[in-house]
């Protein structure tokens, strides 16, 4: 009797996509050798072939058996629901996007070579394992935001790249963008979190877990209803890899600023800060650095060194000395400034003025330290010098990458934290003013005690301190502008943010009837920003501060045009007698000879 010769096994989709020899017979139950060399999903797609088998006339009305639910039940965990409009050109190119955005600059996206994993798998994210799949899903929604391609802003005019001048200029309102993607973008994110949900990431600390998490925390729309469960998770996974994680690669600094980062953004909107004074010192690599007077004492000290760059008359390389204690210094704050004011439970008794006091004392120093580095530098704009080489990028001091990043992140820190504790101050003299009025009969209210009276005027005063500060901060503004450029940033700099900012602009132009010339530069940029921001967001909150800001900026043009129009009319007594012969309405009369 002749011995058939086995059926050879159906190509995996890898290697079907590549037109290649599948060897899968090789290794019988396992994937094929090309898929472990790439280390991607080995996958095969049956493809009914033939005529469909003819359905049973009779069906059977017998539940399954409990072990039938249980195999489908665990099938179901470990298949991912992909979107289907992630097609491999797709994807590819919101991969591109991702890369020209800040997000990428995290130090965890140093350790990870997903390009090359992408191009093993064709760019097709059904091929890769469900970490990896769920992360590059992230990054994708990520690069969603600032994407020209029509699948994702859909018919109608776009532009040809982040580059086309026709679209993106000084002024362009590009809100029609963000609306045009939103309904796109937010499908994509749902997507994301079921596929998160589903591969439970949350549960396994890892490298691409922890990178997930953290995007998609950043994707968070409704934050003031969040109770942050990625960012949890994200310091969670941290924590968990730590001790695994090298001291050279990437450098200390980069993950302390991305904890500033988390500081930053939970104590804007009020959220719980995560990052405790453990974790501080484990990425710090060192001893606690110096308290903040005792640093611009040693910068002020050190000015008179010789600077290790080749840049003259200048204190800005002194940033490099500065950025890891005030990034130090920075996330304490932000934690300190929950807990004693701004969390639910310091809320329910009144501010500590001792607290308020040592708050606006950090901010201060804060500010010292960046007017003495960087008080002397003119920043050109983004997207001035961004087709500027490398090698000419760091022959000058307003130019210099790392010192723009430095001097990016000290600003960012001292402005948002200023408006911010200012903001907040307002708010509970308002609703302790309240609480007081209700609580306190009419017939009684001048026998208020005295104690009440000196603290209430201590408040005021320590309310006017902070007044004061922000009001100093808004060249500090003008710089955040100048440094980073819209779209780009959307999302790196929370728009929310510079809206709270635009706000406080605005409350001011109304109170002070209208725009001072010193702001109306600032006000102009703002806008800019905001609109430019309008491309990658969508919201009414938005839309309604941009409005205040057109009106008071149209205002103010209105009020200098008018004001500089020369006068048409001059009184008699400073008419030159020669001219009188315009005044007497003689030259209109009447000629036949040239027909009038």
């Amino acid at each position: 009797m002749l011995s058939t010769k086995p059926k050879k096994p159906p190509a995996c989709d890898s290697c079907k996509a590549k037109r290649v020899l599948c060897h899968s017979s090789s290794t019988p139950n396992g994937p094929c050798p090309r898929c472990v060399e790439k280390g991607i999903l080995c996958k095969t797609t049956y493809t009914p072939r033939g005529r469909p088998k003819k359905s049973l006339l009779g069906t059977s009305n017998e539940e399954p058996s409990h072990s039938t639910i249980i195999t489908v039940q665990d099938t179901r965990s470990v298949e991912l629901s992909y979107s289907p409009i992630l097609t491999p050109d797709l994807v590819k190119h919101l991969f591109k996007c991702f890369l020209e955005m800040p997000e990428k600059g995290h130090p965890i996206f140093y350790r990870l070579d997903l390009e090359k994993t992408l191009i093993a798998a064709s760019w097709r994210i059904d091929l890769l394992p469900p970490q990896v799949a769920v992360l590059v899903t992230c990054m994708c929604c990520v690069g969603a935001h600032i994407s020209w391609s029509p699948s994702i802003i859909g018919p109608g005019p776009h532009p040809e790249s982040l580059t086309d001048s026709t679209v993106f200029f000084p002024g362009a309102d590009l809100r029609s963008y963000g609306e045009r993607r939103a309904p796109v973008c937010r499908m994509l994110v749902d997507n994301a979190v079921s596929m998160a949900c589903m591969a439970r990431i949350m549960l396994e600390p890892s490298e691409m877990n922890m990178a997930s998490c953290l995007l998609l925390e950043t994707l968070q729309e409704n934050f003031e209803q969040s109770s942050r469960p990625w960012a949890s998770a994200y310091i969670s996974h941290l924590r968990a890899i730590a001790p695994s994680l090298s001291d050279q690669e990437p450098a200390p600094i980069m993950w302390a600023s991305y904890l500033m980062a988390e500081g930053l953004r939970a104590a804007i909107n009020r959220k719980p800060v995560l990052v405790s004074y453990a974790d501080q010192l484990f990425f710090f690599k060192g001893p606690p650095p110096p308290p903040l007077d005792s640093l611009l004492d040693m910068v002020q000290q050190q000015s008179s060194n010789p600077s290790p760059y080749n840049f003259k008359n200048t204190t800005a390389p002194l940033v490099f000395s500065c950025i890891r204690p005030f990034v130090f210094h920075t996330t304490q704050f932000t934690r300190d400034f929950y807990e004693q004011l701004l969390s639910d439970f310091a809320r329910r008794t009144p501010p500590s003025e001792t607290m308020i006091v040592k708050l606006l004392s950090t901010l201060s120093t804060m500010q010292s330290l960046i007017s003495y580095c960087l008080s002397d530098i003119e920043f050109p704009d983004a997207a001035a010098i961004r087709h500027i080489s490398n090698a000419e990028l760091r022959s000058r001091v307003e130019t210099f990458p790392e010192i723009r990043s430095c001097a990016f992140a000290m600003t960012v820190a001292f402005a948002s934290l200023s408006l911010t504790l200012h903001r907040e101050l307002e708010e509970r003299a308002m609703s302790t003013a309240n609480e007081l009025f209700e609580s306190t009969p009419l017939h009684v209210g001048c026998l208020m005690p005295s104690t009440t009276k000196w603290a209430q005027t201590r408040m005021a005063s320590l309310r006017q301190q902070a007044y004061e500060l922000v009001c100093s901060a808004v060249p500090d503004l003008q710089r955040i502008l100048c440094i980073e450029s819209y779209p780009l940033s959307g999302n790196a700099v929370a728009w929310s943010n510079l809206a709270d900012w635009a706000k406080f602009l605005a409350d001011e132009a109304d109170s002070s009837g209208g725009i001072p010339d010193t702001h109306f530069p600032i006000f102009e940029r703002l806008g800019n920003a905001l609109k430019f921001a309008g491309y990658s967001q969508v919201s009414l909150h938005l839309d309604r501060i941009i409005d205040r800001l057109d009106s008071h900026i149209a205002a103010y043009c209105l009020k200098t045009s008018v004001n500089k129009v020369p006068e048409l009319f001059l009184q008699p007594e400073r008419t030159d007698a020669s001219m009188s012969f315009l005044l007497d309405g003689s030259w209109m009369m009447t000629d036949s000879s040239i027909g009038m």
